[in-house]
């Protein structure tokens, strides 16, 4: 079993899942420790057409910011 590092958002809605994107690879800063990952092409495009929908950190949608 491989060991995948996950991005999981809030869920949008009481009923919908909440969204989750499996990265393959990451690559980590040593002098601050950001963590960056990477997504294959079909997590990336998966991202890119939920990325309005998905809910801020203050637990916010993005259009109503």
């Amino acid at each position: 079993m491989q060991k995948r590092l996950r991005l999981k958002f809030p869920r949008p809605g009481t009923f919908k899942a909440r969204p989750t994107f499996q990265a393959d690879c990451a690559r980590a800063c040593r002098d601050c420790g950001a963590l960056i990952p990477f997504l294959n092409e079909w997590e990336r495009r998966r991202l890119d057409a939920e990325a309005d929908e998905l809910v801020g950190d203050e637990g916010e949608a993005k259009d109503e910011q």
